[in-house]
């Protein structure tokens, strides 16, 4: 069986492709947003490890 649609069914198609840019855009600002979380969060365990030395070493009378 196939479906097609009538002339006022049609009339949604663009704003089914509106809604589905939207979505793609939408989707790379999360896929974004991710990555930053990620670089966001390796700077800030290489942070923490540098200053845990640091006063490490302080309190060892290295520094």
């Amino acid at each position: 069986m196939e479906y097609l649609f009538t002339d006022y069914g049609r009339t949604i198609v663009p704003i089914l492709k509106a809604l589905c840019r939207w979505g793609q855009k939408y989707l790379k600002r999360v896929i974004l947003m991710e990555k930053i979380k990620l670089v966001g969060d390796i700077f800030y365990s290489k942070l923490v490890a540098y200053h845990t030395k640091t006063y490490r070493n302080i309190a060892l009378g290295l520094l």
